[in-house]
C-alpha cells in the first residue's frame, strides 16, 4: 500500500468517527524512513466535545478497525483538548495530517 492510497483510507475511516478531529501520521513512515513491517504511528486529535470517560472502548474500537483494514501493524496515540501542549510537543517531530475535519462541522 503506497501512502496516498494510505491516506486515502485513513480519511475515509476518520470521516465516519464523530468525535475524531485531526488525524496524523508520525514517525518513520512521516519522516519517509520506515521498514515495510515498522507499525504505522498515529496521532488522533479529538473534538473538544469528546470524554474518553464517557467512551473508553474508543481506542481498541477504532484500533480494531483500522487493524482490519490495514496490511500493517496500528499503534493509536489519542489526544483531547485538554492536551494542547503535549500534542504540540508530539507533533514538532514529523507529521503528516492526513485528515481535518472541516470546522464548521463542530459548531
Amino acid at each position: 500500500m503506497d501512502f496516498g492510497q494510505l491516506r486515502e483510507l485513513l480519511a475515509r475511516w476518520a470521516r465516519r468517527q464523530a468525535l475524531i478531529r485531526r488525524v496524523h501520521v508520525v514517525g518513520g513512515r512521516a519522516r519517509g524512513v520506515h521498514q515495510q513491517d515498522d507499525a504505522l504511528e498515529l496521532v488522533i486529535e479529538l473534538d473538544a466535545r469528546a470524554d474518553l470517560a464517557d467512551d473508553a472502548g474508543a481506542i481498541a474500537r477504532w484500533h480494531g478497525q483500522l487493524a482490519s483494514a490495514l496490511p500493517m501493524a496500528v499503534n493509536i496515540a489519542l489526544f483531547t483538548a485538554s492536551d494542547r501542549d503535549q500534542l504540540r510537543e508530539v507533533l514538532r517531530a514529523a507529521n503528516i495530517c492526513v485528515y481535518e475535519r472541516p470546522d464548521s462541522e463542530f459548531r
